[in-house]
C-alpha cells in the first residue's frame, strides 16, 4: 500500500531527482564511511532493509558495498515512479526494489519478506505524516537483536518553502495538502525540544536508543537555484496539480523561493536541523 500524494510522486520526479542527488551522495558516502554497526553481522544468509531508496543509486553504490556477506537488501520506496526508475538504472542480483510506504500499514510487507536484521533509512522519514507509526513499523521490520540506522530532516527550508506556499494565491486551494507534508519537528527551534520529540519516537516504538546526533546547520548545501529546483521535487502538490497549472505554479515558485530562502536563513536561529538515530531492537 502506498500514498497517492506526496513529495516525489510525478511523471519526471525520478529522472529530476537523480540528475541533483550528488550533493546527498556526497553526503552519504562521508557518513557510510565512518559509521559502525554495534553488532557484527556473520551470517550471509541475513537480509537488510533499505527504506527510501528513492532512485536505488545509494543503495547500489555505497550501502551494498559496505554490507557483509548477506542473502538481499530489500530497498524499498512509497514512489512507484521511484522504484520504476530504480529497477531500470540500479538493479543488482543482491537488491530487490519494492514499493512500500513505512508509514501505513506493513503487514503483507512483513509477512512476504519477514524480518531484517539492519534497516537503512537516510532522508526519508521526515516525510513520514505519521512518524510513530513509521517508527513502530521500522520496529517491528526488525530482527530481536537488529540495528537501524536513520538519517532524517527535522528542520529545513523546504518545509518552510512548503508553508509559504499554502498561504500563497491561487495555491491556498492546496493548503492541507502542503501542510500535511511539513514534519512537527519544523516548528522546534529548540535543540533539546527536539531530541526528547526524537527520543519519544524511538522508546514509543519499542527501540533502544545507542546514540542520537543532531547536525545542526546555520546555512544550507544547496545554492538558491538547486533550492528551487528541490522544493520542485519534493512539492506535495505535484500528482493533484492539473495541467494547466503547473507552469504557473513553477513560475511563482521560481519567482518567490530566492526571497523566503533569504529570509528563513536570516531570521531563524537554527534553520537545518538534522537527525541520526542509531537504534537496536531489544
Amino acid at each position: 500500500m502506498t500514498s497517492a500524494i506526496g513529495p516525489f510522486m510525478t511523471n519526471d520526479a525520478a529522472d529530476a531527482y537523480a540528475s541533483k542527488i550528488s550533493l546527498n551522495k556526497k553526503l552519504f558516502l562521508e557518513f557510510l564511511r565512518t559509521f559502525e554497526w554495534k553488532k557484527p553481522a556473520t551470517d550471509p544468509s541475513q537480509q537488510f532493509l533499505d527504506i527510501g531508496c528513492g532512485t536505488g543509486d545509494v543503495t547500489r553504490e555505497h550501502i551494498l558495498p559496505r554490507c557483509p556477506p548477506c542473502r538481499r537488501i530489500v530497498a524499498v520506496d512509497y514512489s512507484p515512479k521511484m522504484i520504476e526508475y530504480a529497477k531500470q538504472h540500479s538493479a543488482h542480483p543482491l537488491i530487490e526494489y519494492k514499493l512500500l510506504d513505512i508509514g501505513l500499514d506493513v503487514q503483507s510487507f512483513l509477512s512476504d519478506h519477514g524480518t531484517f536484521q539492519r534497516v537503512y533509512s537516510l532522508r526519508t522519514l521526515h516525510w513520514a505524516k505519521d512518524q510513530a507509526r513509521a517508527f513502530a513499523n521500522i520496529c517491528r521490520l526488525m530482527e530481536p537483536g537488529g540495528e537501524c540506522i536513520l538519517l532524517f530532516l527535522g528542520r529545513c527550508d523546504t518545509f518552510h518553502f512548503i508553508r509559504q506556499m499554502a498561504q500563497l494565491e491561487p495555491w491556498t486551494k492546496y493548503c492541507d495538502v502542503f501542510l500535511n507534508a511539513v514534519p512537527k519537528t519544523h516548528d522546534m527551534t529548540d535543540v533539546n525540544t527536539l531530541r526528547s520529540y526524537v527520543e519519544n519516537l524511538v522508546a514509543s516504538a519499542g527501540l533502544t536508543l545507542i546514540t542520537l546526533d543532531i547536525w545542526e546547520r546555520k546555512s544550507s548545501f544547496l545554492d538558491t537555484e538547486n533550492a528551487v529546483e528541490m522544493f520542485l521535487m519534493a512539492n506535495p502538490v505535484s500528482p493533484i496539480l492539473p495541467e494547466e497549472e503547473k507552469v504557473q505554479f513553477e513560475e511563482d515558485a521560481r519567482k518567490h523561493v530566492p526571497a523566503w530562502r533569504n529570509a528563513y536563513q536570516k531570521n531563524n536561529p537554527l534553520p537545518f536541523a538534522s537527525f541520526v538515530v542509531h537504534a537496536s531492537k531489544p
